[in-house]
């Protein structure tokens, strides 16, 4: 199916179904020193940044200083049924994470700069497919219940997740995720 026809499919799934949108990771919480980068969790009204091409010496692109937050626009969250949601940042098992949730669903963008695709979990994965994002490598982890996650790998060990819960409607979830992640790849560094 082309882009803005799978994309436009998403967007009315999610208004025809009520979807809202709710993040997996809101009740973890993280031991540790919190640092200025994820200081408290707040609301706040997302602005597109411009893509990132900062690289570190033989590691390749770097996600230092990349606001997950920033790589969905508030266009990107209308065309996926989220106009209006306030993003809630957070930090999730040692990611930078921005989760928009309405009640039964959920879109989270996870910044992971120490694991790449072979590091993260996938033991609760129903299915597991190796796919193209964009430029960049990736996969797809479909969870029982409704999850579903986009991994797309920045480096050998450092990725973004993009992670979408449908609770009212679990196949919906996979078909979410991969819409948002195609709006969020572009905006990541590239090797």
């Amino acid at each position: 199916m082309p882009r803005a026809s799978l994309l436009r499919t998403v967007g009315v799934l999610a208004l025809a179904a009520g979807l809202g949108l709710s993040s997996q990771g809101c009740t973890r919480s993280s031991n540790g020193t919190p640092s200025p980068a994820t200081a408290t969790a707040t609301s706040t009204t997302v602005a597109s940044a411009p893509p990132t091409s900062t690289t570190t010496t033989n590691a390749g692109p770097s996600l230092a200083g990349v606001d997950p937050c920033a790589l969905l626009t508030a266009a990107d969250l209308t065309q996926l049924g989220l106009a209006g949601v306030q993003a809630d940042r957070a930090t999730v098992a040692g990611r930078l994470a921005c989760n928009w949730s309405k009640p039964g669903a959920g879109l989270g963008v996870y910044v992971d700069q120490n694991r790449g695709l072979a590091d993260l979990n996938t033991n609760r994965a129903t299915r597991v497919e190796d796919r193209t994002v964009g430029s960049h490598q990736g996969r797809l982890v479909e969870k029982p219940g409704g999850y579903c996650d986009i991994d797309i790998a920045v480096t050998e060990k450092s990725s973004v997740t993009v992670s979408m819960t449908t609770l009212d409607n679990p196949p919906a979830a996979c078909p979410a995720a991969e819409s948002a992640a195609a709006l969020v790849e572009p905006r990541l560094p590239r090797g």
